[in-house]
């Protein structure tokens, strides 16, 4: 039996609106919302709210996808970024 392997996908717009909302180093969640475009994902909407979560979570509904990833305040811009883009492209 073959198996299917499914492709990580490009991100993008993500790192410009990380830098916008990661001055001046929060905490809290970081939500977000994208959409699927064939084989990526494009990032259209970032912001910190004052919430906890324990780890990242991702919803994907058709073509759209919501995520929220926790900040603890010592990651730099970096850290939160790739973290980001490992869960993003798996979408």
């Amino acid at each position: 039996m073959e198996t299917l392997r499914r492709r990580p996908k490009w991100v993008t717009g993500l790192r410009p609106k990380l830098e916008e909302v990661m001055a001046g180093g929060r905490r809290g969640v970081l939500i977000g919302r994208a959409k699927i475009l064939r084989d990526m994902v494009q990032v259209t909407k970032v912001s910190v709210v004052k919430a906890s979560v324990k780890r990242p979570s991702v919803e994907v509904e058709g073509n759209l996808v919501e995520f929220a990833y926790p900040l603890k305040g010592t990651e730099g811009i970096d850290d939160v970024y790739y973290g980001l883009m490992k869960v993003l492209s798996n979408v």
